[in-house]
């Protein structure tokens, strides 16, 4: 978003100063940042909506403690911010709600409201919040399986397992999503005034999808149960993880567009799942610690356990904060009561992990309650749930869009805050990823080109993403995300902005003679930029100067040559350095051409391996002397011998 981490509404207030403070008499008819037309309003959906251990516990009420709604949702936030204009809000979202709990919330709506709004499919899709299912061994119900704990948080499960959960939840989210999805927003539609507004929150991905080392360093299982046949977060798991959500994401827009059809009101929808790329506050970015509380994870917009490598066997993590009203102690010696036919082993870990609402009685959906989900406390139940920066995150894009959907139909010019210029960059916040300056720059005009056709045709939330080099040292992903109240994109605006981060953020460094690139973010307006070189495993502290180990070998006519190489051809696998300046230097002839990456350095620090052949008496006057090597971007010295 284009505030940096000011959410929105705060940003409106300040701007105003207190002559224009939202709060004083205006005209709501003529101001879409006057908020003051919302008098009754409500808040219905699952978790995410009641905001499971973001603040305190909203209220003493039993209703609020089992439904685990927080006084530091985005609801909450907001309305807090509407202030004194509010005569009602009805707060009826509980964790671990399915769309047919959620039904079940907006039938006990009164009628005639201003605004609705709400979080929803998560559960129907079982991808966060996991109730316990009890069926037979040879009765497994895949629509029944949690994704997180399946494939993160048990220490006894397998890859097959994992895959039957994630293709369970794809085959929900293309056969009953978007359904559900537009029967509530119709159910909410009759609640609605006719002048009415709802908006429907997407959901975010969870991970960084590009570090190593949340699967190197670090154990995602549950606390005390790590174990040697636990799953590895992996790049493809996380990347397959965060497929999921977009998938989601994507189905909810498409029910928005469908309900907003046939409304009274107005339904539009709010995608903040770019928020977490743009601020690096999802899991697993580069550089962050396996403890949540370490200032690598102030960014972080979901909490987190613990993901220490390596943890006491049986025991249950003791200093995780837990919430205020459940101050609950688990250990491995904790004693459940079980059906008869309850299953053991992973799959009661499943409820301990991830149950999340505290209800009594059965739920509907695709995920049944847990036996023993009573037990948890929200200190547990909360994890890849929003934090308060998360829900600050979502109330910040639900109010723009509430305030453009008022611009809409008043037909004025959307609302926007004040211009942020800021530049982030990642070598500042310790990481150790870095390119080469060319093979960075010869991609910016490239990128900025097909980021505009991209954009030109989505709206507010989205993002391009391109990788450049794959494959190679220089391995680098630019993205940019278009937030709410962006104009269009120039060719030379996105140029400026790029290039403002690769010679804003290293050269000019007596440490880095080469001027090697670790890129950076910066916030341009409506307009988020980032350049993030994927290589984590390279020579560190950088090179200050090219190296390189060449032997040659005589075989009749031709010489073999084998070459070593760190700091040059880090890009373009030779063929456009090491390979045209060969047969630049001596003709025609080469032949057997062979270039790899390695995985890692060598123990000399040398990163790649090229072979070739080349004609007989070639090696004094092109290699021994490091005239190729030289012209290639190498060292100009140790040639080959």
């Amino acid at each position: 978003m284009w505030l940096s981490t000011l959410p929105f509404f705060f940003a409106i207030a300040s701007a105003r100063g207190p002559e224009t403070n939202p709060l004083s008499p205006r005209n709501p008819a003529m101001d879409p940042e006057d908020f003051s037309w919302i008098t009754n309003w409500a808040a219905v959906g699952d978790s995410f909506t009641a905001g499971i251990g973001s603040g305190n516990v909203y209220s003493s009420r039993k209703a609020d403690k089992a439904c685990s709604r927080y006084d530091y949702s985005y609801p909450s936030i907001m309305n807090q911010f509407f202030g004194s204009s509010v005569d009602t809000f009805t707060y009826s979202a509980c964790s671990g709600a399915t769309s047919i709990d959620i039904a079940a919330q907006i039938d006990d709506l009164s009628k005639g409201l201003d605004l609705a709004v709400m979080t929803a499919g998560g559960n129907d899709l079982c991808l966060v919040s996991q109730e316990k299912h009890l069926y037979n061994d040879n009765e497994a119900d895949p629509f029944k399986t949690s994704i997180i704990t399946t494939c993160i948080l048990n220490s006894v499960t397998s890859e097959s397992s994992c895959q039957k959960a994630i293709s369970a939840a794809q085959s929900a989210i293309d056969s009953i999503l978007e359904g559900n999805i537009v029967s509530l927003l119709g159910s909410l539609d009759a609640k609605m005034d006719a002048q009415g507004t709802i908006v429907l929150s997407s959901y975010a991905p969870y991970f960084n999808n590009q570090t190593d080392d949340c699967t190197n360093n670090e154990d995602w299982v549950f606390p005390g149960q790590a174990g040697s046949t636990s799953l590895l977060l992996t790049k493809a798991h996380r990347t397959s993880f965060n497929t999921l959500v977009a998938n989601t994401n994507a189905k909810l827009k498409s029910a928005v567009d469908k309900a907003a059809k046939d409304a009274s009101s107005t339904i539009v929808f709010a995608d903040w799942s770019a928020w977490g790329e743009a601020t690096n506050g999802r899991f697993c970015e580069s550089g962050s610690s396996p403890d949540p509380d370490d200032s690598s994870n102030e960014n972080a917009l979901f909490f987190k356990l613990p993901t220490n490598k390596v943890f006491n066997p049986g025991l249950v993590y003791r200093g995780f904060e837990l919430d205020s009203v459940s101050q609950m102690e688990l250990t491995s010696n904790l004693t459940l009561h079980k059906a008869a036919n309850e299953p053991d082993g992973s799959q009661l870990l499943d409820s301990i992990a991830l149950s999340l609402d505290k209800r009594d009685g059965p739920t509907a959906g695709l995920c049944t309650k847990s036996v023993v989900s009573n037990l948890l406390p929200d200190g547990i139940g909360k994890i890849f749930h929003p934090s308060n920066l998360g829900h600050e995150a979502i109330a910040s894009y639900v109010t723009w869009a509430i305030a453009n959907a008022q611009a809409k139909k008043m037909d004025t010019t959307t609302p926007a805050c004040n211009i942020v210029d800021e530049l982030k960059c990642h070598q500042d916040s310790g990481s150790k990823s870095y390119a080469s300056a060319y093979s960075l720059y010869m991609h910016t005009a490239d990128f900025c080109k097909d980021a505009i056709q991209d954009l030109s045709e989505q709206g507010s939330g989205s993002l391009f993403s391109n990788e450049y080099n794959k494959g190679t040292l220089d391995d680098v992903v630019f993205t940019v995300t278009k937030d709410a109240g962006a104009v269009d994109l120039s060719e030379k605006a996105c140029n400026l902005a790029v290039n403002r981060i690769l010679d804003g953020c290293d050269g000019n460094d007596d440490s880095n003679p080469m001027n090697w690139k670790f890129g950076g973010s910066y916030i341009n307006g409506a307009y988020t930029y980032n350049i993030a070189p994927v290589r984590t495993n390279r020579p560190f502290p950088v090179p200050k100067e090219p190296s390189a180990k060449c032997t040659g070998v005589g075989y009749g006519f031709w010489t073999r040559y084998n070459i070593r190489g760190a700091g040059w051809a880090t890009w373009d696998k030779g063929r456009k350095s090491l390979l045209p300046n060969s047969t630049h230097c001596f003709g025609l002839g080469l032949t057997g051409w062979w270039f790899e990456y390695f995985d890692e350095p060598d123990s000399n620090g040398y990163e790649w391996l090229a072979k070739f052949n080349s004609p007989i008496a070639t090696e004094a006057r092109c290699y021994s002397n490091n005239k190729v090597q030289k012209a290639a971007g190498g060292p100009s010295n140790d040639g080959c011998h």
